[in-house]
């Protein structure tokens, strides 16, 4: 169990601080939603959990077949509503330097599907995570 410490700073900015560790993170509020986007808003932080996720749940999978983790790369491009104010869609690319075979792509989709972020998220945030190789020329 982690503990969080959210302190307020000024209109919608805050110091969030993860007790254990002492590591602390800024937020304020997206544009979008009238803020200044000088920092990480807490949708953000949202769709870097499941980013981190995500590949921490690859890279050992792509590690058993020989991708090291320094090759893999996760891009999560975030999309707010505004009428309910929320998450509408976060799309997921995970960038391979390989293109995976159908055994690979398999055992990748497995363990994205198993993410404990991206189980989490209700079915009204729309995620799609796209395999993408970027093999060399």
């Amino acid at each position: 169990m982690s503990t969080l410490s959210v302190t307020f700073l000024a209109p919608g900015r805050c110091r969030v601080e993860h007790v254990d560790s002492g590591a602390l993170v800024a937020t304020d509020l997206p544009p979008e939603y009238g803020g200044g986007g000088r920092s990480f808003s807490s949708t953000d932080l949202l769709a870097a959990a499941l980013g981190s996720c995500i590949a921490t749940s690859v890279e050992a999978v792509a590690a058993r077949h020989g991708v090291g983790s320094g090759e893999i790369g996760v891009t999560v491009e975030k999309t707010l509503a505004e009428r309910p104010r929320r998450v509408a869609r976060l799309a997921v690319r995970v960038l391979l330097p390989v293109e995976p075979d159908d055994k690979l792509r398999t055992k990748l989709e497995r363990a994205i599907g198993l993410c404990p972020v991206h189980r989490s998220l209700a079915e009204e945030v729309a995620v799609t995570v796209e395999l993408v190789a970027q093999v060399p020329p």
